[in-house]
């Protein structure tokens, strides 16, 4: 898990600004791994602001919390993401500070990515929980088509800059 907290820190630091205040959406429940570790932990070391969601089925009230914020960070499961975009509202949230969307737990629809791309002006990068950790990393480009990044290459460090993703230049 230590390990794990570094490479999730070291990946998520140098989309953060300095000056910035630090928030992160959890909407995932913190007893499963992905969840504790990308959210809880590596924002900890961070010195983040974790705003819990306490019930993520209830829509309506998750986008009134999300429009609270200026929040940096939000991680989530393909479902929650389908639901949040086809919740009344939530094209109103204010995104301007969302730095890294992360989501993890099954494959990201190249429908459901391409809607979030087009709302919050940004791609969700897939990642994988502690069974699998945070070295073993997908990436998408381009909707929907995912490549393994897992193994020693010159370009790594291109496929993990999160800026890139952003940008929507990762490819």
């Amino acid at each position: 898990m230590v390990a794990n907290v570094l490479q999730a820190s070291a990946w998520i630091n140098p989309s953060l600004k300095t000056n910035e205040a630090r928030i992160v959406i959890t909407a995932l429940p913190l007893y499963h791994i992905f969840a504790l570790t990308s959210n809880c932990l590596a924002f900890l070391s961070l010195g983040a602001r974790n705003v819990l969601i306490t019930n993520p089925r209830d829509f309506k009230s998750f986008v009134a919390e999300l429009k609270k914020y200026k929040f940096n960070f939000i991680s989530g499961v393909n479902t929650l993401f389908n639901a949040l975009l086809h919740t009344p509202g939530f094209e109103t949230v204010d995104f301007s500070a969302l730095r890294v969307t992360f989501a993890g737990g099954m494959a990201l629809q190249g429908v459901v990515a391409a809607r979030w791309k087009q709302v919050t002006g940004l791609y969700s990068d897939p990642g994988l929980g502690i069974d699998r950790n945070l070295a073993d990393r997908h990436r998408q480009s381009n909707r929907p088509r995912f490549q393994r990044v897992d193994r020693p290459s010159r370009s790594l460090d291109r496929h993990l800059d999160p800026r890139r993703c952003r940008q929507g230049t990762a490819g």
